[in-house]
């Protein structure tokens, strides 16, 4: 080889390398994660004469907080608000948010009335997320019989049971004979899907056919297996495989089987105990909603996501059901103020809005916020909204908005109106004043360069083959 082919070939592989690292480094966070909107306050009576006669609304994001891959900032609505009528009121008020339960804390909500604190109770409602696809904020709308459905209190009707149905529950005792793992697996024949659903506990595969379901899971100690029947009983055979081999059939267990009747409200009722043991994942987080959000609401969220997942399904598992508390869901905070006759009262709500972060096709993350107006039209009258969006110094510019905003002061935005508008609120904050597409993707190689670990490495690789091309052709000149 040339003298100078070699000394190409030399130079492209650290730029080689370069490239490698840098994809890597890129790849190494989300360019994209959802946030959720924000929410109006609404009332729960649809025919109540109470009146907003001004809200503030205030987007303060300046302290540019972290939450899990993008950022949150705090929001503040003050409605001042009048009873007309010459009766006094007690009305019932209710405040949507969006959030992961295990994350969610009252501690992070304050209501306040005249600037006294408003207790406040908190419903759950159904799970928001779509199995990892990304939905844009502004394709999240608000439906306010979800309201009514999460302030129902009487026994849970669904569609496809209802909690006082009665099925079967198979619990299955099995040991290994000796300390070789085996797979366990109970194979159910002639299952008609559209007449059973099953919840299963302890199995980690599932598989079916047209008129089958087989359930497996391994098996390397005494371990309990369970499966929930509603609907047409079923007939099942057990079976052992090698962990070797899953198509080898292995005798080398036993085990026990009981068949009882449960009805479905007790079924939940022992889902909601298996997750308080301390031997599981849930523990800490349950005992800890427990006493911030009540057992009745678990209780309802667990029956409703098993009677949302039976309706996609034929079976659901014990940690689709235990999983709710990392899912992203509609939470109602419900509260109670008293209006007076002909007067008005100042109400308040603070809390954590969390945007979309978005770096698919810029250097810098777009940060996307928006907030709900639709629920404010089921008030008598709504007048006169203020519009406040205080920005962070790392993106201190908003490129995109529903709304004309007026940059009244540095990292101030502002607009006012004098009724509701038609569209809701939704703006994105960048770190330059304008949006920049990145086409070619090399440019982030020099922002990675800037980092000093990734600099050391090339500077050790690029040392490396400058020392192994001198010696090389050294070798060739002798």
């Amino acid at each position: 080889m040339h003298i100078k082919t070699k000394k190409r070939v030399f130079l492209m592989i650290p730029l080689l390398l370069l490239a490698f690292i840098s994809h890597s480094f890129a790849n190494s966070m989300p360019v994209y994660w959802q946030g959720y909107p924000s929410f109006e306050v609404l009332t729960v009576d649809k025919n109540s004469p109470v009146e907003i006669i001004h809200e503030d609304l205030v987007f303060d994001i300046s302290e540019f907080r972290k939450h899990e891959y993008t950022i949150s900032g705090r929001v503040s609505a003050t409605y001042e608000m009048f009873n007309p009528t010459d009766k006094d009121l007690s009305v019932l008020m209710a405040f949507p948010i969006i959030s992961k339960l295990y994350k969610f804390s009252k501690d992070d909500v304050s209501i306040t009335a005249e600037g006294e604190n408003i207790p406040f109770e908190v419903y759950l409602c159904e799970s928001v997320d779509k199995y990892g696809a990304a939905v844009e904020q502004e394709d999240i709308s608000f439906d306010f019989s979800k309201v009514a459905q999460a302030i129902t209190t009487g026994p849970y009707r669904g569609e496809n049971f209802s909690e006082n149905d009665e099925g079967f529950m198979y619990t299955f005792e099995v040991a290994p004979k000796n300390t070789e793992t085996i797979n366990f697996s109970v194979r159910m024949n002639e299952f008609d899907m559209s007449r059973t659903k099953i919840a299963v506990d302890g199995f980690n595969s599932i598989e079916g056919g047209q008129d089958y379901m087989k359930v497996s899971g391994r098996c390397y100690e005494k371990t309990t297996f369970e499966i929930f029947v509603i609907g047409d009983d079923i007939d099942f055979q057990v079976e052992g495989y090698t962990d070797r081999n899953p198509e080898e059939k292995s005798d080398e267990f036993t085990y026990t089987v009981y068949r009882t009747s449960m009805s479905v409200k007790v079924f939940i009722e022992n889902m909601i105990e298996k997750s308080k043991k301390e031997d599981t994942e849930y523990s800490d987080i349950f005992s800890t909603k427990i006493a911030d959000i009540g057992r009745t609401q678990i209780y309802r969220m667990y029956i409703s996501a098993m009677d949302v997942a039976l309706s996609e399904n034929t079976f659901v598992s014990y940690g689709d059901l235990a999983g709710q508390f990392y899912d992203n869901r509609l939470i109602i905070l419900l509260y109670t103020v008293e209006f007076p006759a002909n007067s008005g009262k100042t109400v308040s709500v603070r809390y954590n809005s969390h945007g979309t972060m978005d770096s698919r096709n810029t250097r810098e993350p777009l940060y996307t916020f928006t907030y709900l107006l639709a629920p404010a039209r089921y008030w008598a009258a709504f007048n006169n909204l203020d519009v406040e969006i205080i920005t962070p110094s790392q993106a201190p510019y908003i490129v995109q908005s529903s709304m004309e905003l007026k940059n009244t002061k540095p990292r101030h935005y502002t607009a006012k109106f004098t009724s509701l508008p038609e569209n809701n609120l939704t703006f994105t904050i960048h770190a330059n004043d304008r949006i920049i597409t990145e086409k070619n993707r090399i440019n982030n190689y020099f922002v990675y360069l800037s980092n000093p670990l990734v600099m050391a490495i090339l500077m050790l690789i690029l040392f490396a083959f400058a020392a192994a091309a001198v010696r090389s052709i050294s070798k060739f000149k002798k």
